[in-house]
């Protein structure tokens, strides 16, 4: 199957396009979804015959957010400085999202908690890691996919790169990113305060390479740090190892949410199979989509 990270696919083509809009514009949603669209169709096109049928996976709100409170928190400052109308930018994705579930043949998954990343991560662990598991695919640029990797046969597929994300050791990049933190998310380093990245006059302590090694050779959960360097390994960063694993590591999602992300695919999947193509000439005369009628095949 081919995993597709729709808020990324989303939010890249609505950058692609910003030059057409320009600040404080409208946004044009037929453009938006003749680009998303298109979008799918390439890597339909690309990948269909290696690792089968798309699945479309997007993010809701997140329970990360439920237990820290400054997950993405800098997120909707950057929306705020960007000029663009994001209410209306969602209406969009929310209209393209449901002509999608409504007439394509994907599985089209949202699942109230969960992210993207969660909903990819459940499906690879379920599919991939038993004998003669499924061959995925997933697109995505997002390096925390790295992670999984090592979950079975699962390749991944950067569309800005435009090539393939390979790691020789994905559980050593899981350790050093949860060691490191993700300032795209708001998760400071754990030798850092939570509140690093909103509030004005803090900076993360720095992690030095040396440190970082000495963190991951160890083992920081498991080892007993009263005898250790207290600048370097005490309770306060046994604390902040905890709190970025897990945010960070997808496997550490709470159980129900991985429940209903699972039952959730095998619900649109089934959905999806009866569905099929027999809605997609009338939709794309309908919204006129007329450079896309000679593809329709490779939907």
């Amino acid at each position: 199957m081919i995993l597709v990270d729709m808020s990324q696919i989303q939010i890249a083509n609505l950058m692609a396009g910003i030059n057409s809009w320009m600040k404080g514009m409208n946004v044009d949603e037929n453009i938006l979804r003749h680009m998303i669209l298109n979008s799918l169709r390439s890597y339909r096109d690309q990948f269909e015959g290696d690792y089968g049928e798309l699945v479309l996976c997007y993010d809701s709100h997140s329970w990360r957010k439920e237990r820290f409170p400054f997950y993405k928190a800098a997120r909707k400052k950057a929306r705020a400085a960007s000029g663009l109308d994001w209410n209306e930018v969602f209406e969009a994705f929310g209209k393209i999202e449901k002509e999608l579930r409504e007439n394509f043949p994907y599985a089209t998954l949202r699942v109230n908690r969960a992210e993207a990343d969660d909903i990819i991560g459940a499906i690879v662990i379920d599919k991939c890691q038993i004998v003669g598991g499924e061959k995925v695919l997933i697109i995505s640029g997002d390096k925390d996919f790295i992670q999984l990797h090592n979950r079975g046969d699962v390749t991944q597929w950067s569309p800005t790169l435009k090539k393939f994300v390979k790691h020789d050791a994905p559980a050593r990049y899981l350790a050093e990113h949860i060691c490191r933190g993700d300032s795209g998310d708001g998760i400071p380093n754990i030798l850092s305060d939570d509140d690093t990245f909103v509030v004005a006059s803090k900076r993360q302590k720095q992690l030095r390479a040396k440190a970082l090694e000495e963190l991951i050779t160890i083992g920081i959960v498991e080892y007993d740090y009263s005898n250790s360097d207290p600048k370097l390994i005490n309770e306060t960063t046994i604390r902040n190892w905890a709190r970025n694993e897990e945010l960070i590591d997808i496997n550490r999602m709470p159980e129900e949410i991985r429940a209903e992300i699972l039952n959730t695919y095998n619900i649109e999947s089934e959905a999806a199979e009866k569905r099929g193509r027999k809605n997609l000439y009338t939709y794309f005369v309908e919204h006129r989509l007329i450079n896309l009628l000679d593809e329709i095949s490779a939907f």
